[in-house]
């Protein structure tokens, strides 16, 4: 039988139990009846734990402080509809000719409590006054009430989820509004560096024909190159950020080596790392790791640059790979300051950056995890304050 709890805010939550205590105390006054309890589903400990309790006998109310809903009355909840219980409903399993003990209900009325999600409580009333049990008016009664108070809980809960739905639309729309933004950014950043750009990698490629070959003025040139053409791709992931990919062709998917990958960008911090006091410790898997590339190199750049930011007196960068028959994992992590725990729900979003504005704008990120998802990935982080972080990217493995 699927169970549900009340809607999960709290403010609803403490209305949903008010509603449902009033309803009680109205049935015990409409039947005349001198004891009650109200029990409502715990998901923790799989039983219905009460909420509000009145018994004009000493102890009875804690006895009865919660009950199984797998266990009686049994037929209430798997008929889904209300039953009456003869003598007291601590005592059912004795024997009938006993008959309820002295200081006890004559007999107790349960109603069981569902809305659309499923069954959340357990209304009992008990003792009728001058009565030995419960007529079928009072049955009726009882269960119209019941009724219509878990169709008021059944409005606050759909209530509470439209509410829910509300705030994260808003959240999205207010994401989409900065991406909006970077896209306005990207393209007059990329309009403005291309043309210079260009001809800085004309003129590279004409150098390089007039230097003598094996050369050290070569291999200087060779590295301007590679540095030009690095600033290329990021223009051009920078405007293709916050759009959507196409990925629907396995075909056009431009296949890289991750280890390579890790090397260069390696590569490019190689000074910084030289003069910064860093270790750099790297555990790669054995083989190779084929994954789609869509401009991984400038996450590993990213996520690189971040530690060696946040280690500024020196410190260790753990890079690990590893890679089963489906998908690689890449592991970054590093021995600095960490990331504040009210910061790190926020890393990935565009424009949010915990450094000095000449710094960062708050881009690389949001730039990194949108390159990843374009290459059915994933990427995570963990992090100790004064300890250090760890990112996580996994990736598909293509054979």
């Amino acid at each position: 039988m699927e169970t549900c709890e009340l809607p999960l805010d709290e403010k609803t939550r403490d209305i949903s139990k008010s509603l449902l205590c009033a309803t009680l105390k109205e049935m015990l006054q409409a039947l005349g009846c001198r004891c009650g309890s109200l029990y409502l589903f715990d998901p923790e400990t799989g039983a219905l734990a009460v909420q509000y309790s009145y018994s004009p006998w000493p102890g009875l109310a804690a006895e009865r402080s919660s009950l199984s809903y797998q266990d009686d009355p049994a037929a209430m909840l798997n008929l889904r509809k209300p039953v009456v219980i003869k003598g007291g409903a601590r005592h059912r399993h004795r024997s009938r000719r006993a008959g309820p003990p002295a200081g006890e209900p004559n007999a107790s009325l349960c109603l069981p409590l569902f809305v659309e999600g499923g069954f959340f409580g357990v209304a009992v009333v008990g003792d009728p006054k001058d009565r030995d049990g419960f007529t079928e008016r009072d049955f009726s009664f009882a269960k119209a009430l019941a009724a219509y108070a878990c169709g008021i809980i059944e409005q606050l809960r759909n209530a509470s989820k439209i509410r829910k739905e509300k705030e994260l639309l808003t959240k999205e729309k207010s994401l989409l509004e900065q991406y909006a933004a970077v896209g306005k950014l990207a393209a007059g950043i990329v309009h403005q560096i291309t043309n210079p750009l260009d001809g800085a990698i004309r003129f590279a490629n004409i150098l390089i024909r007039h230097v003598e070959p094996h050369s050290v003025v070569r291999e200087y040139v060779s590295e301007i190159k590679n540095g030009l053409h690095r600033i290329e791709s990021i223009t051009r992931s920078l405007l293709t950020f916050g759009c959507q990919f196409n990925t629907s062709t396995e075909a056009a998917v431009k296949l890289a080596d991750v280890p390579a990958l890790l090397e260069e960008a390696l590569d490019v911090f190689a000074g910084r790392i030289a003069c910064a006091n860093v270790t750099i410790v790297k555990r790669f898997c054995r083989g190779r790791m084929q994954v789609a590339d869509r401009g991984l190199q400038q996450v590993f750049i990213n996520i690189i640059k971040n530690a060696l930011d946040a280690m500024p007196r020196g410190g260790t960068l753990f890079i690990e790979t590893r890679c089963d028959r489906s998908s690689a994992e890449i592991v970054f992590r590093d021995t600095g300051c960490g990331i504040a725990p009210q910061a790190i729900g926020h890393i990935f979003e565009p424009f949010f950056t915990t450094k000095g504005p000449a710094e960062g704008a708050g881009l690389g990120l949001s730039i990194s995890r949108e390159i990843v998802e374009a290459c059915r990935g994933t990427i995570a982080v963990e992090s100790i304050p004064d300890s250090g972080a760890a990112f996580v990217v996994r990736l598909p493995v293509h054979a």
